[in-house]
């Protein structure tokens, strides 16, 4: 029978036994630190091999993204036209904003809630109630 812990054979356990964890023997030790997971014994990353972007490619990327959420496919064609543009930034904040405004509208519209009435000016329900 194989212990699933280890990968070797047991001789005269039980798997379904379950047996405290300082009664095992402990897995050896290596000078290098590897990875705590079981099936793999590969070696922990210690440094990322990524290269770090620019603050720049930060910014054209997070414009990109802005762009294709919006919509605007066009700008995206001509993005090596406008992408040092000042007004860009500026463009898509304002782009955002009124289709938020929009988005609000219309789920309020939608809702059929109606107009409000604060219960001051008369609640006909319970007419003991005095003023």
């Amino acid at each position: 029978m194989r212990n699933p812990v280890h990968g070797t054979r047991q001789q005269g356990r039980s798997a379904s036994v379950n047996h405290h964890p300082s009664s095992r023997a402990s897995p050896p030790t290596h000078a290098r630190p590897i990875s705590s997971c079981v099936r793999t014994a590969s070696r922990l990353a210690t440094a990322s091999t990524r290269r770090k972007k620019r603050k720049t490619e930060t910014r054209h990327d997070d414009l990109r993204a802005r762009l294709r959420k919006l919509g605007l496919y066009g700008m995206l064609a001509r993005w090596d036209e406008i992408a040092t543009k000042p007004w860009l930034d500026e463009l898509l904040n304002i782009e955002e904003a009124e289709r938020q405004r929009r988005s609000l509208a219309r789920r309020i519209r939608h809702a059929s809630i109606g107009a409000f009435k604060p219960i001051v000016d008369g609640y006909q329900a319970n007419p003991s109630v005095q003023r």
